[in-house]
Parts: structure tokens; C-alpha cells; sequence
């Protein structure tokens, strides 16, 4: 059996997760400072908002995380040659191949759940009573919550704003149906955002083990090249994350094709990758 432990695996999620998460707050706190405000404001309020924005901290950090935790607890494995004989005792390469990425599933199922639940029924909430908390900073008074933005709502609410939307835009003429449509297409984008986050949370370990095995048959410089790989696949991810949102957004794409624009550019690169990965799991001489 893969001889790493899934305790190991979140011990080193867990590094990763404190120091990305770090530098988000960081980056909140930053952001306080483009915050004026007109009169003295107790430092609770500050405090609130640094907790409320943890929501969709989480909601983004988890997976990155997963995919450095991943990759850095395999190849520290792969590479310790005390471990290199236990590393693989399936019989067939199928079942070296299910072993092998059994922790980084676990992990990113883990990941995804927490991403899912996260996005669904805290990160709405939060939003809201962000927007509350900015205005009573900048202005001592409290902005009314009575219109709500895509990023505010609800699933239920999304659904039902694109159903009155869609009601609207069979009494509308042509240039009214095209804002109407606009309209909704961002509200959907909303929606799929609110799965494909948990997706990237779920395939992203799963790339991060495949890459350390692949690069652990490197005679060096595997590690600092798996970071750097790590990096990349962390930044055209987002990229492709947030220009999917924006394609959809504008119409470009349909809202559920460029929301799950990056977890499919992930999952093409898994499906690209795991024949060699098998090919090297099926050598007598895996772990040699």
C-alpha cells in the first residue's frame, strides 16, 4: 500500500492552509485602509469584518491548499528512500493506481464537501453583512439589505430572480430580452460558481500527486520544479476561473460552460497525465 497516511497528508494541508490563508487576511487588512470613514469606529466592527471575510477565504484557500499539501506530502514520501519499497504493493496497475491516489480523493472529497457547504449556506450571509459593515464604517449608518446582489443571495433566491427574470423577458421587446438576459446569465454564473470552487477543491490534490510522482523520477530538482508546476497550475486556474465568470457574465459563454472552465482545463490535464502515471505505477521498478 501507498505508504502515506492520511494524517500526514493533513498535517501538511494544514501548514499550507495557515500560510495561504495568512496571506488573504493580509491582503483584507490591507484593504481596510481604502476604507474612510467619517467618525471614530469601535474596533469590534474591524474585527467582524476580518472574521465575515474568512468565509470566502476558506471558500478559495482549501483549494489551493490541496493542491500544495498534495504535492509537497507525496514527494516527501517518493523521495525518502526508507519509504521506497512501501510504496506500492498493488498487484495489477489499476489497483497500484487507486492506492496510490486514494489520500489526495480523501483529501480533495474533504476539501470539496467543506468548499460546498461553505459557498452554499455561509459565504451569502457573510457577503451581506459585509456590505452592512463597510457602510457603517464609511458612513455610521447601516445600507439597506432589501436589494440584494448576486453575491448576497441564496441558491433558492438566485433561481427564483432568474425565474421572474425569464417571466419578464416574454412581454419585453428585443433590446429589453438582451439586458434581461444579461442579467440572467450573471445570476447563473452565481450559481455554478457556487460548484465549480468545490470541483477545483476536489480535482486539484488529485493533479498534486500525479505531478509528484511523475516528477520524483527526476534525478533533482524535483521539488523546487513541483512547486513551480504547484504555481502555475494554481494561477491559470484562478485565470481561467475568473475569466470564465466574466465570459459568462457577459455572454460570451454559456454561464455553466465558463464557470466550469477551469475544473475541466484541470480535469484535462489529469486525463493527460495518468497514463504515464500508470505506466510508471505497472514498472517492476516503481520504486527503485
Amino acid at each position: 500500500m501507498f505508504n502515506l497516511k492520511l494524517f500526514k497528508i493533513l498535517l501538511h494541508f494544514l501548514a499550507w492552509f495557515f500560510a495561504i490563508t495568512g496571506v488573504f487576511i493580509i491582503q483584507v487588512v490591507f484593504g481596510l485602509k481604502n476604507i474612510g470613514n467619517q467618525q471614530p469606529v469601535h474596533a469590534s466592527l474591524y474585527l467582524e469584518y476580518l472574521m465575515l471575510n474568512l468565509a470566502w477565504i476558506i471558500a478559495l484557500s482549501f483549494p489551493i491548499s490541496g493542491l500544495f499539501s498534495a504535492s509537497s506530502a507525496y514527494i516527501s514520501v517518493l523521495l525518502d528512500k526508507s519509504n521506497r519499497e512501501l510504496c506500492y504493493s498493488g498487484k495489477t496497475a489499476r489497483s497500484r493506481l487507486t492506492l496510490f491516489l486514494a489520500p489526495a480523493a480523501t483529501l480533495g472529497a474533504c476539501i470539496a464537501l467543506v468548499c460546498l457547504l461553505t459557498m452554499l449556506f455561509v459565504v451569502p450571509n457573510a457577503n451581506s453583512r459585509i456590505i452592512s459593515l463597510v457602510s457603517i464604517i464609511k458612513t455610521g449608518n447601516v445600507a439597506s439589505t432589501n436589494n440584494k446582489t448576486d453575491r448576497t443571495m441564496s441558491i433558492a433566491q438566485l433561481m427564483n430572480q432568474v425565474n421572474q427574470l425569464s417571466l419578464e423577458s416574454t412581454q419585453a421587446d428585443q433590446e429589453k430580452k438582451n439586458e434581461l438576459t444579461l442579467k440572467q446569465n450573471k445570476l447563473m454564473v452565481e450559481v455554478y460558481k457556487k460548484f465549480a470552487i468545490p470541483l477545483l477543491g476536489l480535482l486539484l490534490p488529485i493533479l498534486g500527486s500525479i505531478l509528484a510522482l511523475i516528477l520524483s523520477k527526476l534525478r533533482s530538482g524535483q521539488r523546487m520544479l513541483l512547486f513551480l508546476f504547484d504555481i502555475a497550475i494554481c494561477l491559470f486556474s484562478w485565470l481561467f476561473l475568473i475569466t470564465g465568470e466574466v465570459w459568462g457574465d457577459r455572454g460570451a459563454l454559456p454561464p455553466i460552460v465558463g464557470m466550469f472552465l477551469s475544473p475541466m482545463l484541470v480535469a484535462g490535464i489529469i486525463s493527460a497525465l495518468i497514463k504515464r502515471c500508470s505506466e510508471i505505477l505497472a514498472s517492476p521498478k516503481a520504486c527503485v
